[in-house]
This record gives C-alpha cells, structure tokens and sequence, in this order.
C-alpha cells in the first residue's frame, strides 16, 4: 500500500513538472520563431541544375540567376535574367533562362520559413555555359521583301531585329504571326540603303520561367527600295499673320507646326499651297510666334523640319456683349462671333453651355453648394478650342428660398426630437444654414449625437436606427439594412461611426438636395465615389456569383467599399469564401476560371488553368493560397484602381 502510494506521489510530481515547464517550452518556441534561418551552404553546380543543401526548418527557397562577368577577384553582375522564384526543392533547373552564346551565370538562394526570418542570400560559384538554339526553319525573303518561316511550336511571339553594319540604322518589330514586311519596317524606321544582318527569335511563356527562347535564326537582307528624302523647305517667314515657305518639289502636303512662346500650339495639314494664315490661332495679348514646316508626300520620306524666324504680335478679342444677371439668377449674354461654346466657373466649379444663357441658381443648386456669394467668370471659345474673349467676371448672391430651409430644420425636430420645433430654436438653426454657416451634416450630427434632448430620449439600437433610418433615408428601416446595422453595433461600432457612414449616403445626398442645402459628405465619398464601387460590386456578383446583385446587398457592398470599410481583396476573398459560393460545389478547373475572370478580367488558357488545377490536385497549393496569389496580382491592382477602390 505504502509503495503504491509512493508511485501515486512520483506520477503526480512528475506531471507537475510537466506542466509547470509548459510556459517555458511555449517561451523558447516563441523565441525560436523569431530566429533567422541559416544561409544556404554548398552551393553548386550539377551541370544545368543549381543546388544547395537544405537549410534546417525552411519549407522553400527564393532562387535568382544572374548572368556574371569575371573582373578580377570580383564577380561584377551585369544583368539578373531571373527575378527570385520560390521553390520548395534544394534545386531547380535554370537552362531555360541561358541566352544564346558563350556567357558566364551565378545563382543566388535565400533560405524561407513562416516561422523564421528569411536567410541571408548567398551567391554561388560562377560558371560557363554555351547555348546554341535550333534553328528557325524555312526562312525566305521574297522578291517584294517580305520575311517568312515555318511557324515554331509553342511560340507565342517573334522578335524580329535588323541592324546595318555601321550600326547606326536599325530596326526592329515583335509579331505574332511567322512573316514580316523588311521593305516597309525600314521605311517606316527611314532606313538607308544597304545590307542589314537579320536575327528571328522564337519566344514562348511559361506560368513560372516567364519569357523562354524557343530558338532563333540569322541572316543578312540588302535593302535597295529605301525611300528618296524630300528636300527641306526653304524662305520660311512672316507675311502679315501669314506664314509662307517655298514649294518643294513633289511634297503633297505639309504639316505646319504654330509655336507660342517657343511652345507648341497647333499643326496644321496643308494640302494645297504653301502658307497659312494663323491669325485665328493667335492667343489674346502680346506673344512671340514661330513656326515649323515638315514636306511628305507618298513614297518619300518626310522632308527635314524647317523652322521658321520668330514675330511678335499682339492680338485683342472683342468683349462678351450685353452680360447680365437677372433678378431670378438668369445669366445672359450676345452670340460671339466664331464661338462654338462658352466656358463658365461658378465658385470652385466650372461647366461649358453652347447657348447664350445659364441658370446660376439652378447650377448652383445641382453643385450642392449653400447660400452665399459666388464669383462667375464667362468667356467664349472657339472651333480651334482657343478662348477668343476676355474673360468676363461677376458675381451672383445665392439666395435659397427659406421656406425650404425652414422645412428642413422643422423635419430634424420632428424626426429627432419627437416634436414641433418652437420658434426660438427654428429661428437660429434656419439662420446657421441660410448663411452656409452649417450643412447638412453638421445639423444632424448635433441633433442626433450632442443635443441633451435627443440623448435624454434614451432610445435603445433598434429605435435609434429607426431614426437615422427617417433622418437621412427619408423611410422606414428594411430587415436587411437594419440587421446589418445592428451587428454592426453589437460588435462594438460607436454610434458617431454609424451616423457618419448614413451621411456618407446617396440617400443623405438627395434629401438634402431637396431642400437645396449641402449634403457635408467627404469629398473623397462623393456621389461618383459611390457610382464607381457600386459597379466594382456588381462585377463581383457577376463574375463570381454569376448573377445579377439584389439591392440590399448590393447597396451594402457600395458603401462598405465607399467608406473604405471593405478594400478590393476583402471583398472579393468574402465573396469566394462565402457561403453562397461554397453552396455551388465548383470543381478546381471552374474555381481557377472564375479567378481569372474576377482578378485579370479575362478567359484564361487551358495551360493556365491545368497548371493551377495541378498545383491543387498535388497539393502545393491550396485553393486560399491561389485566391490569396491572384488578389496581388498587377491586373487586380489596376481593376481596382479603374473604379477608384483600395486593393488592400
């Protein structure tokens, strides 16, 4: 018995031990993932293949080819032909990378892990290799100058370069398909005559070698068709606002180049003659003027610029005639001669009209700004876009009608105070938004968040967004709204974020509009903002739901985007791993394809598709490691960025 007691004791004291180590183990596993992997050691060459041994806890390697020139003791690097790849073997073949020739190669690894900090990158033993390509087959050059060869497998492109053997004419072009016009690529690169050494690369993409030369061919082509340059023009100068050359011979046309101020302002093609008159392109004021001429006619090349002697002139625009403003905001004014339209700024706005009047209070009005006075600006433009008047100046005293205003605070009272407003309190509010002193926003911002009588009301979450709902909606609550709203609250979001984001609103902005008073959303959450992540939301229920949104979530998604509470990424990771997607039961290959339809907004290959299916069905990716991979993808940054939302 005693000894039975005794081997109780000793268990129990040793699961003590245990447990009392436990934190000590946790603290050194902690301190372990903070540690820097080893580097890479023995790093070598086995023919093509670079290796390197296995560096203790990392799970991949970053593996970079760098092409090296010897200079001594030294490796000097002139060029990295491979970004890193990562890798999770201790090798990787790299021939596919070698360009043509005799050249001398290193590599460099760095070691990776999850739980470790990255190794530091080592450089390995340099070494020589000799590529030699196949050759292009059935390369000819007919009689009319045109390159063609047999079309090489896998080939997706071909770079074509010509070069004569002083080196100063050259030309290239990269095609798709197997021919090439020599005669009019060196025209177009105004090429002399002569021999020009030819080079056809074959080039292929691989989803992870990138650009591979396939093969290459090289050859040599006379060039005896080079076109005859047209002779400079001569005798440029000024008569009266006319600029005049002298013909040249076989030109067909010039293009006639107006200089101001030594900047460029219009080129003109000139068919028939040889002068233009450039009086209807003379800027108000006084400008120095030159000119530039360019001869082309088919089959020469164009003729050397010409420029011609610099004058000054000094050019004044009749006045806008007749500008007025009515008592009712109506602006007014004569035709202008020449005019096609007329340019107008408004405060810090601005628009164009092509008749003879403007509503300023109606503009005003559509600008959402209060009342007040506003400086106006009018000038007239012509067909050649020029401003061809002075700028005409005013200004105009915006006056909205009170009773709008009065209607507007009345509603605040009676939706966040439960009451008629009394006279006193109406008063000083009405004169705060007649003056532009507050907008919108800061009205109900007061009403709904400082004001003691609203917060002695004691409404609970539901009731108080019941009130936004009246407030800025203008309406009763929906379930869907509401229910998002109140999670939002329960999970701790202040009642100060939640009236910010209702103001943020489309509806906020049309209800204030009614009354003509400025809405205070944040100008980077305007109205436009709200359009472009409405359409950046439909094109994720279109391409990964493959349907058309219901309102109430797209009206979500909108303003989650809008307010930057979702980016680009979350959005689209929420919709991939949602559980309407889940409930489609897609196969890798229709997951992969919705992928690139959503991220790259385009049909994939099927070598794309069956390289990232393989990945998946090996088990080297997952199907969140693949959402995770196209969602930083460039093509997603630039989606993103089309529809002015943060990819995140």
């Amino acid at each position: 018995m005693k000894k039975a007691y005794v081997k109780i004791m000793s268990s129990m004291l040793a699961m003590l031990t245990v447990l009392l180590c436990i934190p000590v183990i946790r603290k050194n596993v902690s301190a372990v993932t903070t540690a820097q992997l080893a580097a890479p050691e023995n790093l070598r060459w086995d023919g093509n293949v670079a290796r390197w041994d296995a560096v203790p806890h990392a799970d991949s390697y970053q593996v970079s080819l760098l092409e090296a020139n010897m200079q001594g003791d030294t490796n000097q690097y002139s060029c990295i032909l491979l970004e890193f790849r990562t890798i999770h073997d201790t090798s990787l073949d790299v021939a596919k990378w070698f360009r043509e020739g005799e050249r001398t190669y290193c590599f460099s690894v760095i070691a990776l892990s999850p739980d470790y900090s990255p190794s530091e990158e080592v450089n390995s033993p340099v070494r020589t290799f000799k590529r030699v390509f196949p050759t292009i087959k059935n390369v000819k050059i007919t009689d009319r100058g045109v390159l063609n060869w047999d079309p090489v497998a896998s080939a997706v492109r071909y770079e074509i370069e010509l070069q004569n053997a002083s080196d100063i004419d050259n030309a290239g072009e990269i095609v798709e398909e197997h021919s090439v016009d020599l005669i009019s690529l060196l025209n177009v690169n105004g090429a002399s005559n002569g021999t020009y050494n030819i080079r056809i690369i074959a080039w292929a993409e691989d989803d992870f070698y990138g650009s591979v030369q396939l093969s290459s061919w090289k050859g040599t082509y006379t060039f005896k068709d080079a076109q005859p340059r047209l002779e400079t023009a001569s005798n440029l100068k000024w008569d009266g606002s006319k600029a005049t050359w002298d013909a040249v011979a076989h030109a067909e046309k010039y293009d006639v180049e107006l200089l101001i101020d030594n900047s460029s302002k219009n080129t003109i093609s000139v068919i028939t003659g040889r002068s233009v008159d450039f009086s209807d392109y003379f800027d108000e004021g006084e400008h120095v003027y030159s000119f530039k001429v360019v001869a082309k006619a088919t089959g020469y090349t164009d003729s050397e610029l010409a420029v011609g002697p610099e004058k000054t002139f000094k050019t004044s625009f009749p006045d806008l005639k007749n500008v007025k403003i009515s008592s009712e905001g109506l602006l007014t004014w004569d035709a202008f001669p020449k005019a096609v339209r007329y340019e107008f700024t408004i405060g810090t706005g601005g628009g164009m009209v092509e008749e003879t009047h403007l509503d300023l209070a109606e503009t005003i009005k559509d600008y959402l700004y209060g009342a007040g006075t506003y400086d106006i600006s009018l000038y007239a433009v012509d067909i050649n876009n020029r401003r061809v008047s002075p700028i005409w100046t005013g200004s105009y005293t915006y006056e909205t009608h009170s009773a709008a205003f009065d209607d507007f605070v009345e509603r605040l009272y009676v939706v966040a105070m439960n009451r008629e407003s009394d006279p006193e309190g109406k008063a000083f509010w009405v004169e705060k938004v007649q003056n532009g002193e507050y907008n919108g926003a800061d009205c109900a911002r007061f009403f709904l968040l400082t004001a003691p009588e609203f917060m002695n009301r004691k409404l609970n979450d539901s009731a108080f967004l019941e009130v936004l709902y009246h407030t800025f909606y203008d309406r009763d609550s929906d379930q869907g709204g509401k229910t998002y709203w109140m999670g939002r609250l329960k999970d701790g979001t202040t009642r100060e974020t939640v009236v910010n984001d209702f103001i943020e609103s489309t509806e906020w902005c049309n209800v204030c509009a009614t009354y003509g008073i400025r809405s205070g959303a944040v100008s980077h959450k305007s109205e436009i903002a709200s359009q472009k992540a409405t359409k950046f939301a439909t094109r994720l229920y279109t391409c990964c739901l493959g349907r058309a949104p219901e309102e109430k979530g797209l009206q979500y998604w909108s303003l989650a985007l809008t307010n930057l509470e979702q980016t680009g990424c979350s959005a689209a990771n929420l919709f991939f791993t949602g559980e309407e997607f889940e409930g489609f039961g897609t196969s890798d290959d229709e997951y992969v394809r919705r992928l690139y339809e959503t991220f790259m907004d385009r049909t994939p290959q099927e070598s794309e598709v069956s390289f990232w299916t393989g990945e998946i069905a090996k088990g080297t990716q997952t199907r969140a490691s693949v959402l995770a991979f196209f969602g930083g993808c460039e093509e997603f940054t630039n989606i993103c960025k089309s529809y002015g939302i943060e990819r995140g």
